[in-house]
């Protein structure tokens, strides 16, 4: 653990119980150590407060980010040229990509900083992004490589499909969900056609998706692929939340030994 972890963060009125267990929510990811969660949210110039500095943490979730975001795309983009995956891990680990990614979930409100940034406003963007990446480094450093992937692939989906801003199309929920699934020693997700209904011309069907023993679903599409793509959805939902939860069951990572 980081030295900063003897400063009390934890009896800094930012850091409150009631504050750190509201984001925990919106990040999907309990901390077992808050402390490191708090420490993340610490802008280097909240060192004027007494506070210490997030940027550490800043420099390992840059190269945490680049790794599971290049593992990401190497499996589940096994037809993609290496100029084109360079071109979507760019575009994954970029400044916007992370700001955007701080925005939604309303970072800004939690972050720590120094009374010259307090009286300008809303922070500048490469504050957020910093901020963004110090937290992927705390999940890591908190949860191992399983929790940090989950992290990464739940905040930064969008932009991995190389579509931000909307629904990922082609195989990407079903590649994800075969993923994890095979990351958790799951085998291979199997989809079943439960009920379809309907003219021939216009059709609908219901697929649920089963994995480890588990079934997800069903989900409604009006072609079989459709629908198998939104049983994958909700199974990756459950399934990443559960992680963030504590209550995966995929393999042991370097921080379970």
């Amino acid at each position: 653990m980081p030295k900063e972890d003897d400063l009390g963060l934890l009896d800094d009125t930012r850091f409150s119980d009631e504050r750190l267990a509201r984001l925990e929510a919106k990040l999907g990811y309990r901390f077992r150590d808050r402390k490191l969660l708090a420490l993340a949210l610490c802008h280097s110039s909240s060192r004027q407060k007494g506070l210490p500095s997030n940027e550490r943490l800043e420099f390992l979730g840059d190269a945490v980010l680049g790794f599971l975001v290049s593992l990401y795309l190497y499996e589940a983009r096994p037809r993609l040229p290496e100029g084109e995956l360079t071109r979507l891990r760019s575009r994954a680990v970029s400044g916007p990509a992370l700001h955007k990614a701080a925005g939604k979930l309303g970072l800004e409100e939690f972050i720590a900083v120094g009374k010259g940034l307090e009286k300008r406003g809303p922070l500048p963007a490469g504050v957020l992004a910093d901020t963004m990446e110090a937290l992927v480094a705390a999940v890591f450093l908190d949860g191992g490589t399983d929790h940090a992937w989950a992290f990464v692939v739940r905040h930064f989906f969008r932009f991995l499909t190389g579509g931000e801003g909307s629904s990922p199309g082609g195989e990407n929920y079903k590649s994800h969900l075969q993923i994890l699934a095979q990351k958790k020693g799951q085998g291979i997700p199997s989809y079943r056609t439960v009920h379809e209904e309907g003219p021939p011309h216009a059709r609908s069907f219901a697929v649920e998706v089963e994995v480890g023993g588990r079934c997800f679903g069903p989900a409604l599409g009006r072609t079989i692929k459709e629908a198998e793509q939104g049983a994958a959805r909700m199974a990756l939902e459950i399934l990443e939340r559960e992680e963030g939860e504590g209550k995966g069951h995929g393999p042991r990572s370097s921080q379970d030994s």
